[in-house]
């Protein structure tokens, strides 16, 4: 363990440290099943009971609830190894704004990466939280860029519901709902929650000094960390 502290610091910051990478794995976890979900889109049609899948990766998806059965095929070719139901052959080409999205994306699980290797390096190197320490924030930084790209991810793709533009007009129903579906929103909540929760905990000293909410007894303890 980085450092020459001992009794109540020390364990503090193994506290720190084992709770920033316990929030930063449950983040990833959640931000790869995500990327890795084709539900991002979804629409769905109550009356036959299936729905289809538009994925962040550049894959489409038909799903039927009755039968269980799910077939995939990149929506750059729209063929599937089995027949499509129609009307979903016939479905649009991804917009330029799930494009960028795809981008924010990838951003996004680069800086959740990132951060992980530096919080390891800090628990198991004491040169390189010697070395490290006074880029902490820097490091900040380029998480608020993560946190910051979430909410752009956000504000990008749920108008891509309200304008219902996956389907041509002519094949549009009325009865057809459409949703921000489950892979979306696992790695939205699911990766942004804890990868705050993780950032609150590894950056607490600097996020105080920077709204100056550090009181004398926290900023003793913080400094001897």
């Amino acid at each position: 363990m980085p450092g020459s502290v001992s009794g109540k610091s020390d364990f503090g910051k193994v506290c720190k440290y084992f709770g920033t990478v316990c929030f930063l794995l449950c983040s990833l976890v959640f931000t790869i099943f995500g990327f890795q979900n084709n539900a991002w889109v979804v629409i769905s049609r109550p009356e036959t009971n299936d729905e289809f899948q538009r994925g962040i990766r550049g894959r489409d998806c038909y799903k039927n609830h009755s039968s269980s059965s799910i077939e995939c095929w990149d929506n750059e070719f729209k063929n599937g190894t089995e027949p499509i139901p129609p009307p979903f052959e016939h479905v649009n080409d991804v917009s330029t704004v799930f494009k960028i999205a795809y981008y924010v994306v990838l951003v996004i699980l680069v800086l959740q990466v990132a951060l992980a290797i530096y919080t390891l390096l800090f628990c198991i190197s004491s040169k390189f939280f010697q070395l490290a320490e006074s880029f902490n924030y820097v490091m900040l930084g380029f998480m608020s860029v993560a946190v910051v790209l979430w909410i752009v991810l956000f504000v990008l793709l749920v108008p891509e519901v309200y304008k219902e533009n996956i389907l041509p007009d002519k094949f549009k129903n009325p009865e057809y709902n459409y949703s921000i579906g489950s892979g979306f929103w696992k790695f939205f909540c699911g990766g942004l929650i804890p990868f705050v929760a993780a950032i609150i905990i590894f950056f607490r000293k600097q996020l105080c000094n920077m709204f100056n909410c550090c009181g004398k007894d926290f900023e003793l303890v913080a400094n001897s960390n």
